[in-house]
């Protein structure tokens, strides 16, 4: 990704990461394809509902669609849920591709297994001691998801409201970087 910035970020527990899910669920403007990568139990199903939460979707339960490879909530903004772990196609050959090009959002786990796809961003989750670690990289048209991070996300500054407070995540910025 060319002029892409990154953001590092290191939470303590699902409430952070969930935190986090949310509050990219409040930036978000629709048309966004986020790809989350990382081993199981990083923190890829955790943020989703977090991310519907953002959304506003209102159904209470957000699963992950491991076995139907897809789920969508009704939301301010549509929510495509896609999972492609038991997938062993391209993701062309199973109809999604509408998805990536749409009004709504969308958020696909093990989005490794979908490279080449037009991903506003990525986030690699990770283990981390004490935690889990989520790094965005983030395509420039995109960037006010970081700035909006940054100035309203779950990094425990001081003056923002919504935030978990500082014991539940730290905060950790990459410079901005480009490719």
């Amino acid at each position: 990704m060319l002029n892409n910035k990154r953001l590092s970020l290191l939470f303590r527990d699902e409430e952070a990461t969930f935190e986090f899910g949310k509050q990219i669920g409040l930036l978000a403007k629709g048309g966004e394809v986020i790809g989350l990568i990382g081993p199981l139990g990083s923190g890829k199903t955790v943020f989703v509902p977090g991310l519907a939460s953002g959304l506003l979707v209102t159904q209470s339960a957000i699963t992950s669609p491991t076995f139907v490879i897809m789920n969508l909530y009704k939301g301010r903004l549509p929510l495509c849920h896609i999972d492609l772990y038991r997938l062993d196609t391209p993701i062309e050959t199973i109809g999604l591709e509408e998805y990536l090009e749409w009004e709504g959002v969308t958020a696909i786990e093990w989005a490794d297994k979908a490279a080449g796809k037009p991903f506003s961003f990525i986030i690699e989750f990770a283990y981390a001691e004490g935690g889990r670690k989520a790094t965005l990289n983030v395509k420039s048209e995109y960037t006010y998801l970081i700035e909006g991070l940054v100035g309203a996300g779950p990094c425990g500054r001081p003056g923002q409201a919504h935030r978990p407070a500082p014991t539940k995540s730290a905060c950790h910025d990459d410079p901005g970087k480009t490719n």
